[in-house]
């Protein structure tokens, strides 16, 4: 039998500290992995959520914990699509969730509806969802798991909270190591430099967007290396050099393109389609 310690190391430690400060978002969506660790992140997310010790939860100690683990919690309801093409149709929806929404839990605070293959459902059944994800009763939680966002609807990930499994925890400060091998890629004018210097962001969207904010300090600084202002990202020597190599027309194209990649970012692009945008657009700049 897992301990509590090896069932919160399937839950994203940022989702793990908001939900035993209590400060959970009512719908969360489990994005990436494989099928089997999604779902099992799910059931333990929904596991912590119906802990009766909420600082140590999932305790897998308490009633509830053993409920969940036995499949037989009266507030917890589990819904997947079909068995071969993992479609969720509008009827699970109504049927499966909005039925019974606003029937107030059995023996917890909350009710949690974990919704697996979150991405098949049809464009009707994620319309019938987007009211119900904006505004469901205070004692409802949504765990959505989903093997990516790219059929999702942009409505519906805006009412989700999107946690991304499997990709690496990076270093701290790990971003700007990158942005500046980025930078020094950059100066030298090659596309293959660019991408071996990117090559640390795969399968890791939110260090791809970290890595965009803090290159786009360097090309500030860049832009202003002539006439010796002191370099606010650090990378004193990189700047420098993109500010001798790049033209000021080059530098601002290349933040425009770092613009779009946080834009991009933000709404959950797929991480390998972020990885390329990056290097072939900034790749496209210094040929200019």
């Amino acid at each position: 039998m897992a301990t509590s310690s090896q069932k919160t190391e399937v839950i994203p430690s940022a989702l793990h500290t908001l939900i035993r400060a209590g400060r959970c978002p009512h719908a969360l969506l489990l994005a990436g992995g494989n099928d089997r660790d999604r779902k099992k992140t799910a059931e333990t997310v929904a596991m912590a959520l119906l802990c009766e010790n909420r600082e140590s939860a999932p305790c897998g100690k308490c009633r509830a914990c053993a409920k969940v683990k036995a499949g037989s919690h009266p507030d917890l309801s589990s819904f997947a699509g079909t068995e071969k093409a993992h479609t969720v149709g509008i009827n699970i929806i109504r049927e499966g969730i909005l039925s019974s929404l606003y029937i107030a839990p059995n023996e917890a605070q909350r009710k949690v509806y974990i919704l697996h293959d979150a991405d098949g459902m049809t464009r009707e059944a994620q319309n019938a969802f987007l009211k119900t994800l904006e505004e469901p009763p205070p004692f409802v939680s949504f765990v959505l798991a989903a093997s990516g966002t790219q059929k999702l609807l942009t409505t519906v990930l805006s009412r989700c909270t999107t946690f991304n499994l499997g990709e690496k925890e990076e270093k701290e400060g790990a971003e700007r190591d990158i942005a500046a091998a980025l930078a020094a890629a950059l100066a030298a004018g090659g596309e293959f430099e660019l991408i071996q210097a990117a090559a640390p962001l795969q399968k890791n969207r939110r260090l791809v967007r970290k890595t965009a904010v803090f290159l786009q300090g360097i090309l500030r600084d860049a832009a202003v290396a002539d006439v010796h202002a002191p370099a606010l990202s650090g990378c004193d020597r990189e700047a420098m050099l993109l500010g001798k190599k790049l033209t000021m027309r080059q530098i601002t194209d290349c933040m425009q393109v770092l613009r779009d990649i946080i834009g991009y970012a933000d709404k959950n692009a797929n991480e390998n389609l972020l990885l390329s945008v990056l290097t072939a657009h900034l790749a496209d700049v210094i040929k200019k």
